[in-house]
């Protein structure tokens, strides 16, 4: 990551406002905006790109309340977009307009499919919540689309990326310090100096009257505590942790090493 707080500042500011102003009073997102007003029920990419770019904004601010709001609006789009009969996730929702053939699509093209973008979403979120039926839609979309896939793989290259995050070993990382202290900060901008895209990083503040915007999310990490009063990292893979540790070096040491060994 670039750690430029510029880009976070503008991303920040971009997902305040489509979260305070093209979100409806059900939790449903909005595509529209005129005169003070949302309007226009989203479509599939709307939801996918959003969640996307929280995620993502999560793991820059580490502010619990983007990770929340990933989690309601994913919630919204498995309720109303996906296919119970057949698995992956149509263009309309349910109560949209009704149209001759609802479609689903899972080409990438110059913009990814909203199915490719929700398997990588569902994938990081499992492993963000430790919610197993997330692991089971995002193989529903692959099984759905897998015809087409193996006929031209190039053509779904974002699902390819998805596929990469579900194969290779993953990592859960959860830092739990206090914010404002410097050695919770080192840790974590270590964390984004190697190149591994197959992790997760979680922050959980040790004072546990906080801690709860994290541990209500990911229930695994409420056994978690600094050491000596010190910001902890704890390397999990898979959910199987190493032992905890307040040294920057061994954390990344612990993340180049497969945990079964």
């Amino acid at each position: 990551m670039l750690n430029n707080q510029d880009y976070t500042t503008a991303a920040s500011t971009a997902a305040n406002f489509i979260l305070q102003n093209l979100t409806a009073d059900n939790g449903r997102l909005l595509k529209s905006y005129r005169k003070g007003k949302g309007g226009s029920a989203a479509h599939l990419n709307d939801y996918a790109f959003m969640v996307w770019g929280l995620i993502e904004l999560y793991q820059a601010t580490y502010k619990a309340n983007y990770l929340a709001d990933a989690i309601a609006l994913n919630e919204q789009m498995l309720s109303h977009f996906w296919d119970e009969q057949n698995g992956g996730l149509y263009i309309t929702a349910d109560d949209g307009e009704k149209l001759l053939v609802r479609s689903k699509e899972i080409y990438d093209g110059a913009i990814p499919s909203g199915n490719s973008v929700a398997v990588y979403n569902l994938l990081r979120l499992a492993h963000m919540t430790g919610k197993t039926d997330y692991v089971e839609k995002a193989e529903g979309i692959t099984k759905a689309f897998s015809d087409p896939v193996k006929q031209y793989p190039a053509g779904h290259s974002q699902l390819m990326v998805a596929l990469e995050y579900a194969l290779n070993p993953n990592y859960e990382v959860v830092i739990v310090g206090e914010p404002q202290k410097q050695d919770a900060r080192l840790m974590l901008a270590a964390l984004r100096r190697p190149f591994i895209p197959e992790k997760i990083v979680l922050f959980r503040t040790a004072d546990k009257s906080t801690a709860r915007a994290i541990t209500d999310i990911a229930p695994f990490t409420r056994s978690m505590a600094t050491r000596n009063g010190q910001a902890t990292a704890y390397v999990c893979q898979e959910f199987a942790c190493r032992l905890p540790t307040t040294s920057i070096d061994q954390m990344l040491e612990n993340l180049k090493q497969d945990i079964g060994s």
